[in-house]
């Protein structure tokens, strides 16, 4: 089984490469060609619309992942909720940007995308429960190559405005999601029944389960986009702003390794297996991310006329890869196991120390983007020590 995990995350990481290389250029047209001010709206927009998007968890996926692989009637029901979720979380984007004041550069683009992200996690979740991580990246690969050929069509045009940012990345993740359901129409069925009763009677009958994930899914969600937004508060300026989420576009794109074993962990007989592999293993494939996530920042820097890059924050943003490649065998444990409890305290733990910090930068009146990146690398490390510290506590009150 080990050598299988081996087999299966080496073809993941040639997948991710190669949507990492997409994901390089595209970033490189966002800055060069779109400009600093519009790069960094999308970024802090994207955020808002992650919040908005916490609706599709009323069915919690790190619940579903897990109960689909005893429960062949889950899948019905996720068929069912993707379907519901996909209007509501629509209309929500749509009503927010018609309020105004809300979003930095509202584009109607946004509706669709917030939809075409709800059904995309229903493959998500399909195809990782079921250990299918190969064809799971490789929807991810196609929405990174249609994004990039259609943000290149719109440049050549002489569109560059917020509102073709966000056309091509709905436009993309659709033709993605398209493309694997003509290829496997017949995984479709379970959506031919969302108007029965049953599924609801289903999610109905695991309501108390879903409950003590719900706490640990608006953390998550708020610990995913935490950082943007405090940085919009901290550092200000379009420029300053856009020069850090460069920076920390590099440690994204580095750890997209980690998440394949992430995703990997998402099944059962991985997980077991992975929980044998040595220390000295875990310190080369940290080492080797930490490398690749320095590497990826430098070549951002060049690649996209920084007259100033911040090498300085890339390389502190880089320390974030230890605490999280760690973080993520314990968490998904944790799930496994169905007990959200222990990741709920460690996210609690990330998000008391990033909004302190932060906030007594703003009482000093720091606005140093280092200074900040080191506070992300604290707030990493102090969510992996929450999550051990509360293994320590079960395992010492089963003895």
């Amino acid at each position: 089984m080990t050598e299988q995990i081996g087999r299966t995350f080496l073809r993941s990481s040639v997948l991710n490469v190669l949507m990492a290389a997409f994901n390089f250029s595209t970033t490189i047209l966002l800055v060069r060609w779109f400009g600093s001010e519009t790069y960094s709206s999308y970024i802090v927009d994207l955020s808002i619309i992650s919040l908005v998007l916490l609706m599709i968890e009323l069915v919690p996926s790190n619940y579903s992942v897990f109960r689909m692989q005893e429960d062949g009637k889950w899948q019905g029901v996720l068929a069912t909720f993707t379907v519901a979720s996909m209007v509501g979380v629509a209309l929500l984007v749509f009503m927010a940007g018609m309020l105004g004041g809300i979003f930095k550069a509202y584009s109607f683009w946004m509706v669709g995308y917030a939809a075409a992200l709800s059904s995309k996690r229903y493959l998500d979740i399909l195809l990782q429960s079921s250990g299918r991580l190969t064809e799971f990246l490789q929807i991810e690969l196609a929405a990174a190559f249609f994004r990039l050929v259609a943000l290149c069509s719109l440049l050549m045009a002489g569109n560059t405005g917020s509102t073709e940012v966000w056309a091509s990345l709905a436009i993309s993740v659709v033709l993605a999601q398209l493309q694997w359901s003509v290829r496997n129409s017949h995984e479709l069925a379970p959506f031919f029944g969302v108007m029965r009763l049953d599924p609801w009677l289903g999610m109905l009958a695991r309501w108390r389960d879903f409950r003590g994930y719900y706490l640990g899914i608006a953390l998550k969600r708020v610990k995913d986009n935490a950082v943007p937004l405090v940085a919009d508060r901290i550092l200000g300026s379009a420029e300053a702003l856009a020069a850090f989420f460069l920076a920390q576009r590099g440690l994204v794109f580095a750890l997209g390794q980690v998440r394949i074993l992430e995703s990997l962990l998402n099944h059962r007989g991985a997980l077991k297996a992975a929980s044998s592999l040595s220390l000295s293993k875990k310190y080369i494939l940290g080492a080797a991310v930490q490398s690749a996530c320095i590497a990826t920042s430098a070549g951002l820097f060049v690649a996209s006329g920084l007259s100033a890059p911040p090498w300085k924050v890339a390389v502190a943003l880089s320390f974030c890869v230890w605490p999280i490649l760690f973080y993520v065998m314990d968490r998904a444990e944790a799930y496994s196991s169905f007990d959200p409890a222990r990741v709920n305290r460690s996210l609690l733990g990330y998000l008391l120390i990033l909004v302190l910090g932060g906030w007594l930068m703003g009482w000093v009146g720091s606005s140093s983007a280092i200074v900040f990146a080191l506070l992300v690398v604290l707030a990493e490390f102090s969510a992996l020590v929450f999550i051990k510290m509360r293994k320590e506590v079960v395992n010492a009150e089963a003895n």
